[in-house]
């Protein structure tokens, strides 16, 4: 080893340098730390916000896709237009209402209907969104359940 002018090679870092040289990392380190906790939180949000996107317009297009082929639509009397009636054809070659149009008869009836839990739809805790693939039975198919947040925005029904 060839030894250093002005350089002893017994000598190291003092007390003092090693002291501030660890503050120093450990602002650094911390600072590192919160922007990945900051950055994991902030993708864990987005990523539940794209799925309850997708499950949304998944519901929609439900919808829409029954209310294309329904050849009646109504609210069913619901004042409060949480509940979207379709009525259907199952037959559309037999004329059972006798109006000369056999394309127009309404077999069967299907339901969706906007529900919340507590009396409010400003709450979005507790909504939900059934399907009822036949009005006069019980049996329903919960597009939006409570778990999975729903505003009345997302289902309005106009008169």
């Amino acid at each position: 080893m060839v030894p250093v002018r002005g350089h002893d090679p017994r000598s190291a870092f003092t007390l003092m340098e090693v002291m501030v040289a660890l503050a120093v990392s450990s602002l650094i380190l911390g600072g590192v730390m919160t922007f990945l906790d900051m950055a994991s939180k902030s993708l864990s949000g987005t990523a539940s916000q794209t799925v309850v996107n997708q499950r949304a317009g998944n519901s929609s297009e439900s919808i829409f896709r029954r209310v294309r082929f329904a050849t009646s639509v109504s609210n069913s009397n619901d004042a409060s237009g949480n509940t979207l009636r379709l009525g259907f054809d199952d037959d559309s070659s037999i004329d059972r209402n006798n109006d000369g149009k056999s394309y127009n008869d309404q077999d069967h009836y299907e339901v969706f209907q906007f529900q919340n839990g507590d009396g409010s739809d400003d709450t979005i805790a507790d909504n939900s969104l059934i399907y009822r693939p036949r009005e006069d039975q019980t049996n329903f198919i919960v597009f939006v359940s409570r778990n999975r947040p729903l505003t009345t925005n997302t289902f309005t029904i106009l008169p």
